[in-house]
């Protein structure tokens, strides 16, 4: 056998290995959205338990707390996954490899949780002022609010230990950790319930959450790293450059995407909106977002793929890689987006009666994001997989400042509908320039080809709907809408098959378009 024949079947060899590898961490992500999952079962208990006044504030403070999450957590835990990947495969036989891989580890976690206890104790002192000055209507966010700071620091270590445990294509702690969050929240509400407690116990379950979660951790630290060098590296963290310009812009980029997405909620507040029509909108946009797990299922999967592949070199197998993934995101999100564009009245009113009525439609302009997130979306990963979290930061922040002047300019006049525009428009133009970025900086794009088929039926599925004229979600009786519901569905499985989609194919027979 010839060198070039035998570096082509090991690169074969690996492309089969990260393939199963990637649908491995997939399966596992998926056990681990089954979790996430409860997120609406939470919000909708919890509704139910105390009300949807005070669950307006509730969903408040909530915002704050997971753009504060993103700023302090999410620069670190990518970092882990990324660079931890460089050091794996040599750690198993190279003491030094593995000394490297231990170091990146604990000064992530150093970076991590210096940075929590400074934003911690932030939140303590400069809260009170802040909320007086610009949320007078939600005083009661005082003194719980002080626990959803302190939570960032257990946080921290929870998440960078499992984000690093997927270096090693341990998928499944990251899975763990993100599933038990809402179980957890869940118990602890209900718990809170019972002894008669109000909004600031219910902030303080988070801290509770974390902390369990940060113990969890332990065992995946102990399993895939030597814990006496990542805790020595995490109590006197040296200066690491190449970390700090990767995981700074990085955690900036995933803050302000975040704060793109959640602003509205924010805003909405600051402008006077009463809290029963703010926990409206709030479950609403929470019930949305949610449908951006399917993304998340591949891309955290995807990180220790992409950063191999970039590695060598391999732009051929990165475009296949992102085309056949965004094909698979984009086919579970388009029937979803349909169901509860049919079905939205009908899942809100489960959480609380009162939130129903013509102004729902607002909901439809919501569903933008998730969809756009799921169908183009892994572009923005797969950009900072790469290394490159200054662009992705670049074109956050200016999407960010723009989505400023939107909501500021929309939700005087146009209230709810004005705030889930504001979004929707925004969250385009960021994934348009992620796009843009992932070919102008390593030649990497979406093939149309590949996707083309959940896409066409998809635009079918919505041509149906304005032809029905009216709004779906008030057509008829409830038996009626669900089974327009179910008839979208199937007509959107259908026409993706006669289009050629290569899993419904392989999996209903046919033959496959073959695109990737």
């Amino acid at each position: 056998m010839s060198g070039r024949d035998a570096a082509e079947e090991q690169t074969a060899e690996r492309e089969a290995r990260y393939g199963r590898s990637l649908t491995r961490g997939a399966l596992i992500n998926v056990i681990g959205l089954l979790g996430k999952l409860l997120y609406p079962v939470l919000i909708l208990v919890l509704t139910r338990l105390f009300g949807a006044e005070l669950m307006g504030a509730y969903f408040l403070g909530l915002t704050v707390v997971e753009i504060g999450s993103a700023f302090v957590v999410t620069g670190w835990m990518d970092a882990a996954t990324i660079y931890a990947s460089h050091h794996v495969e040599d750690a198993e036989t190279d003491a030094r490899a593995r000394a490297q891989m231990n170091a990146v580890v604990g000064h992530l976690l150093g970076y991590g949780t210096f940075l929590a206890l400074a934003v911690a104790a932030l939140v303590q002192l400069g809260a009170a002022p802040l909320i007086e000055a610009h949320f007078p209507d939600y005083d009661a966010l005082l003194p719980g609010v002080y626990y959803l700071g302190w939570c960032l620091v257990p946080a921290v270590f929870g998440q960078v230990v499992a984000a690093a445990a997927k270096a090693h294509l341990a998928m499944e702690w990251d899975a763990l950790v993100g599933g038990l969050r809402p179980i957890l929240l869940l118990l602890t509400g209900v718990v809170v319930w019972l002894l008669d407690g109000g909004l600031t116990a219910l902030f303080a379950t988070h801290l509770v959450a974390n902390l369990v979660l940060a113990l969890v951790a332990i065992v995946p630290l102990r399993r895939f790293f030597d814990p006496r060098p990542v805790l020595a590296a995490m109590l006197r963290p040296r200066l690491d450059r190449a970390l700090l310009a990767f995981s700074i812009p990085q955690g900036l980029n995933r803050t302000f995407v975040l704060y793109v997405t959640r602003l509205d909620t924010i805003m909405l507040a600051a402008f006077g909106t009463d809290p029963a029509r703010l926990g409206w909108y709030a479950t609403a946009s929470y019930l949305t977002s949610n449908l951006q797990q399917i993304r998340i299922v591949f891309s955290t999967a995807l990180a220790p793929l992409v950063a191999r592949h970039h590695v060598r070199g391999e732009r051929r197998q990165l475009s296949a890689l992102i085309s056949r993934t965004s094909r698979w995101t984009a086919t579970l999100v388009a029937p979803a987006v349909l169901i509860l564009a049919v079905l939205r009245d009908d899942v809100l009113a489960l959480v609380d009666p009162s939130y129903v009525g013509p102004e729902s439609a607002f909901v439809l302009l919501l569903l933008v994001p998730p969809f756009a997130s799921c169908a183009f979306g892994l572009a923005g990963n797969f950009v900072a997989y790469m290394g490159h979290s200054r662009w992705n930061l670049a074109n956050s922040l200016t999407v960010a400042g723009l989505n400023t002047a939107l909501n500021w300019a929309l939700i005087p006049r146009y209230g709810l509908a004005g705030a889930a525009g504001a979004t929707a428009i925004s969250t385009v133009l960021v994934i348009t320039f992620q796009q843009l970025e992932l070919w102008g900086l390593e030649k990497v794009r979406l093939r149309l080809a590949a996707i083309r088929a959940p896409h066409l039926a998809f635009l079918v599925g919505v041509g149906a709907l304005v032809a029905l004229g009216g709004d779906p979600a008030h057509a008829g009786s409830l038996g009626s809408r669900l089974g327009l519901a179910a008839g979208l569905t199937f007509g959107f499985v259908a026409l993706a098959w006669l289009l050629g989609h290569p899993e419904l194919r392989a999996k209903l027979g046919g033959r496959a378009d073959g695109a990737d």
